[in-house]
């Protein structure tokens, strides 16, 4: 039965990485597809909100993932704590994961790839570069 839970929990912290921004590497495999995805559904409703549904939808795939890497060690771990997932351990698990850096601020290649992007896309002729 420990068994069990580890694999369950297992699966689930591997879920949360894959989603997670500590695999930067995942973003065009993963999170990117999931985002757009996003974005598009958004889109049906309401056309020009399909840019920020993606930004939003990528900031919530990591999210998600790290809220599910949380969950996943804790069922892997401590199997006999087994208590319902409430609206305030939801709340504190998503402001956990907001304190955390996000590796788009720390030199993630992808950061640029997206920024200009969506430069292109705004039809700007200049794209600005950090100096």
């Amino acid at each position: 039965m420990k068994h069990k839970h580890w694999l369950q929990g297992g699966l689930i912290a591997f879920i949360g990485f894959m989603l997670s921004p500590l695999s930067w590497w995942n973003d065009a495999f993963v999170n990117f597809p999931l985002a757009i995805g996003f974005g598009w559904l958004v889109a049906l409703a309401y056309k020009p909100a399909f840019e920020p549904a993606v930004v939003f939808g990528y900031w919530l795939t990591n999210v998600l993932g790290l809220v599910l890497m949380h969950k996943g060690a804790q069922r892997a771990l401590r199997p006999e704590q087994r208590q319902s997932y409430t609206s305030k351990s939801l709340l504190r698990d998503v402001a956990i994961s907001l304190t955390l850096p996000h590796p788009t601020t720390l030199g993630n290649p992808w950061h640029r790839f997206l920024q200009n992007y969506s430069y292109s896309l705004s039809g700007t002729k200049d794209i600005p570069h950090p100096s």
